[in-house]
């Protein structure tokens, strides 16, 4: 090989948002299971936080030699951080590859490539300052770079706060009540805090975070080595509510649940169940408290969606897989089976009520998704839930008998099912 040769070759293929090496079969060669490949990606607002991804190059010519850098740049030639990848030979072509986490046992073959999964996860976080285009670049060995490949960092408005999505985030119970962001600059520690929460919180404050819609319309450090445009935070930070972690140093979230309050809705709930309430009271208590519906993945929740001028279901609840679920409540003390297994006759009415909005929306699908708010093409499967009765006094075969499927598209839940729900949350929040 020539002088040229020798130098490594790379080429960046892009982010992945899960990597993992396996072993191919019962040999000592590892393989790469890469998830989630792309070249551009989404946020909220910028600036945002790149923080513990997978970089995923293809490599080739490799030699034992002095580290490779690897450099994130902006547009404007900015550097933002970096990653050093170490290298040796093995005998046997077969070296380990360090990239910040342990090592990573490739085959290495004359002139072919090699995936390369490198775990980035800087010691400070790396702020992309707006969006567009940031280059991978790989520096030479006379101090000179080469770009080896880019992405692309965009905004994506999330879905909008309104009360069907602040009753989803709260059917999730590793959802925030609030989220708080600090950006600083490094040289003189000026900074600015932002919060964004269910509810406006004077506490938040007065810790020095500025509500997101108050915000200005940018940041200026005092030695003006930082200029942040805050004017997509200030419409967006709110969809940091929706998620389930913060990873990066500069985000923290406040959680929605704590062990207590779920142990004094749990009590509330025994309560009110066993007073056997109106079905109408019922419905208000799971409106207020949408936890109780948390085995139903939700984006949205609607409280008492129209099926066209026919029908009213209690909930309807739209998940992240694209399902619709339409839920009816009845009353806590229903009878749900004869001494025979058979349904009791208020139990299916109940469930041919929810055939009978099945039918409708099987019918005029486009028509009742659309009065509902919903865009047709976000909804793949439509099924129905009833909720109604509680588990004592039936047989337990027949009980496991009545909650499996009903006709392919009915499911059948006691309230005691709700009930044992919250008692695993409150056991798994117990043992964080």
């Amino acid at each position: 090989m020539d002088s040229d040769q020798e130098i490594p070759e790379l080429v960046f293929l892009g982010i992945a948002e899960r990597a993992a090496n396996l072993r191919d079969g019962n040999t000592e060669l590892l393989k790469w299971n890469i998830i989630g490949l792309k070249n551009i990606i989404l946020f909220y607002f910028h600036p945002a936080v790149l923080s513990d991804v997978n970089l995923v190059f293809a490599l080739r010519h490799l030699s034992s030699g002095p580290d490779i850098r690897i450099k994130i740049r902006s547009e404007s030639g900015e550097q933002l951080g970096f990653v050093n990848v170490g290298l040796s030979r093995e005998a046997n072509p077969v070296p380990p590859l360090t990239g910040g986490r342990g090592s990573l046992l490739m085959l290495q073959l004359d002139e072919t490539w090699t995936t390369a999964v490198l775990p980035f996860k800087p010691p400070s976080p790396l702020t992309l300052p707006r969006p567009g285009r940031y280059d991978i670049c790989q520096e030479l060995p006379d101090g000179s770079e080469r770009t080896v490949g880019a992405f692309y960092s965009g905004e994506v408005d999330p879905t909008p706060l309104t009360s069907e999505r602040v009753a989803a985030i709260k059917t999730d119970p590793r959802a925030a009540k609030a989220v708080r962001i600090k950006l600083s600059c490094n040289e003189c520690n000026k900074g600015i805090g932002a919060y964004a929460a269910l509810e406006k919180t004077t506490g938040i404050e007065a810790e020095g975070y500025i509500w997101y819609n108050d915000l200005p319309d940018s940041f200026h450090c005092d030695c003006r080595k930082v200029e942040f445009d805050l004017r997509a935070m200030r419409n967006n930070l709110f969809g940091l509510l929706g998620i389930r972690q913060v990873v990066d140093q500069s985000t923290s979230i406040i959680p929605l649940y704590e062990k207590s309050t779920l142990d004094n809705l749990r009590t509330e709930f025994v309560h009110l169940i066993s007073s056997n309430p109106r079905e109408e009271v019922l419905q208000k208590f799971i409106e207020e408290n949408p936890i109780l519906l948390q085995q139903f993945p939700a984006e949205r929740i609607l409280f008492k969606p129209p099926l066209l001028t026919r029908y009213v279901a209690d909930f309807g609840v739209l998940s992240p897989q694209r399902e619709l679920v339409l839920i009816e409540i009845e009353p806590a003390n229903m009878r749900l089976l004869r001494q025979n297994g058979d349904h009791a006759a208020p139990l299916t009415h109940a469930v041919n009520q929810v055939q009978n909005w099945l039918q409708v929306v099987d019918d005029h699908r486009i028509s009742c998704l659309t009065e509902m708010r919903i865009e047709p093409t976000t909804v793949g499967n439509i099924r129905g839930v009833v909720i109604a009765g509680r588990d004592a006094g039936y047989d337990t075969a027949h009980l496991r008998q009545l909650k499996g499927v009903f006709s392919g598209r009915i499911s059948i839940l006691t309230y005691d099912d709700l009930l044992g729900s919250l008692a695993t949350l409150i056991d798994q929040i117990g043992r964080l």
